[in-house]
């Protein structure tokens, strides 16, 4: 991470009103806390152009149930966040592709797809939480769910 220094911070003299002063003083202490906020949260981490989807429906259970997937070996183990580039189509509607935190029991804790209208496709990109241990967990309503890709693009730190 590149070291944040001040953009402008005005020298203070005697010469200076107190207003001068009190910018000063304000200013780097935004300045302060922006160098603190930038230095301890993350930043994404752009896989760049896979060459082929990671996962499809060959590779997941459609039962109804949450399972794990392990993504320990693209993703790194200091990764906060996973984006996961999501397609499917099902041949029925409100069918569910969910991902959510491994552990995680919370139904409002997950990044789901849901298809709209049977037998055409739905795309989107989904954010998902990921512990050191990068495994994430998946849903898949049913084998309704007649295909999907999922494409991992990247993390956050």
């Amino acid at each position: 991470m590149p070291d944040l220094k001040p953009i402008f911070i005005p020298q203070i003299t005697d010469e200076n009103s107190q207003w001068e002063k009190d910018f000063s003083k304000a200013f780097q202490s935004l300045s302060d806390d922006l160098r603190g906020i930038f230095s301890t949260t993350g930043y994404f981490i752009d896989r760049g152009d896979p060459s082929t989807i990671d996962f499809d429906e060959n590779d997941l259970t459609r039962d109804g149930e949450w399972h794990e997937l392990n993504l320990s070996s693209i993703v790194p183990s200091t990764a906060k966040l996973v984006l996961l580039r999501v397609d499917m189509s099902a041949t029925s509607s409100n069918k569910y592709l969910s991902f959510r935190k491994h552990g995680s029991a919370y139904v409002y804790s997950r990044a789901s797809i849901v298809s709209q209208v049977a037998n055409i496709p739905i795309a989107g990109d989904l954010v998902v939480p990921i512990g050191e241990d990068g495994i994430i967990e998946y849903f898949a309503t049913s084998t309704a769910i007649n295909s999907f890709n999922v494409m991992i693009c990247g993390w956050w730190l």
